[in-house]
């Protein structure tokens, strides 16, 4: 099975990081870093968000400049 990316980045990551909480995304912050983890919670201009090594981090959804989450295609 094949691989397929969704990217949000622009005013398209605040409407659509709370679709993806708990799932493993790539998370891109203003300085061009990537975190990869999940999102743990999001409160009103502030997420939680924990990398694969189980550290935790608090970013404001204004740092992040795009999003990008991998799936499964069907074929």
């Amino acid at each position: 099975m094949g691989k397929r990316q969704i990217r949000f980045y622009g005013e398209n990551v605040a409407e659509n990081l709370a679709k993806y909480i708990n799932v493993e995304l790539n998370l891109i912050i203003d300085n061009e870093v990537t975190f990869h983890g999940k999102i743990l919670s999001i409160h009103q201009n502030n997420i939680k968000f924990q990398d694969n090594l189980l550290k935790k981090y608090n970013f404001e959804i204004n740092q992040i400049t795009e999003f990008i989450v991998d799936f499964r295609s069907i074929y």
